[in-house]
C-alpha cells in the first residue's frame, strides 16, 4: 500500500510540474470583416481586429527597445505601428489604424479600409518566437466565414467554414 501511495504521489507531482512548465505559443488572432452597404452588395469597408496576449505584446515592445513596463496608450500606439509593418494587404489597399485597447490579458488593435481589402500575409510575433502563428478569420458581408493561418513564412490556402 505504501509503495502504491508513493507512486501515486510521484505521478501527481509529475503531472503538476508538467502543467506548470507548459508553454503557451505566441499567437495573434485576426478577424477581417467585410462590411456591406446594408443591401448585400460589394463590401463598403473592411474592418480588422487583431488580438495579442499581453505577455507577447510586452515582449514585442522590449524587442523594439521600448520600456515595456505597462500597456499604456503610448505602448498601444507603438504596437499598432509594429503590427502595421507586419501585415500585407492586397493591391493598393490603404488600411487606416484606429488604435487599440487592453481588456484583461489581451491587447486588441484595430484598422479599417475602404472596400474589399484582402490580407495576403501576416507575421506578427515572428520577432519574439520561432513558433509564432497568425490565425485569421475572414467574415464576408453575408456572414460566411473562412480562415487561414500564417506561420514561419507559410501561406496555406484559405479554409472555408460552411
Amino acid at each position: 500500500m505504501g509503495r502504491f501511495f508513493l507512486s501515486l504521489c510521484m505521478l501527481m507531482g509529475a503531472i503538476a510540474f508538467s502543467d506548470a512548465m507548459a508553454h503557451r505559443l505566441p499567437v495573434a488572432t485576426f478577424t477581417v470583416a467585410h462590411v456591406d452597404d446594408g443591401e448585400g452588395r460589394d463590401p463598403k469597408a473592411t474592418q480588422v481586429t487583431v488580438r495579442i496576449h499581453g505577455e507577447d505584446a510586452l515582449k514585442v515592445l522590449r524587442e523594439m527597445g521600448a520600456p515595456a513596463l505597462s500597456l499604456d496608450d503610448a505602448a498601444i500606439v507603438r504596437l499598432v505601428g509594429y503590427a502595421s509593418t507586419r501585415m500585407e494587404w492586397g493591391a493598393e489597399a490603404i488600411m487606416v489604424p484606429l488604435g487599440g485597447e487592453v481588456d484583461g490579458n489581451w491587447v486588441y488593435l484595430y484598422w479599417e479600409g475602404e472596400g474589399h481589402v484582402t490580407l495576403t500575409g501576416a507575421s506578427l510575433l515572428s520577432d519574439i518566437s520561432k513558433d509564432w502563428q497568425n490565425q485569421v478569420t475572414i467574415i464576408s458581408p453575408g456572414g460566411e466565414r473562412s480562415s487561414r493561418a500564417f506561420h514561419k513564412g507559410a501561406k496555406p490556402p484559405v479554409h472555408r467554414h460552411d
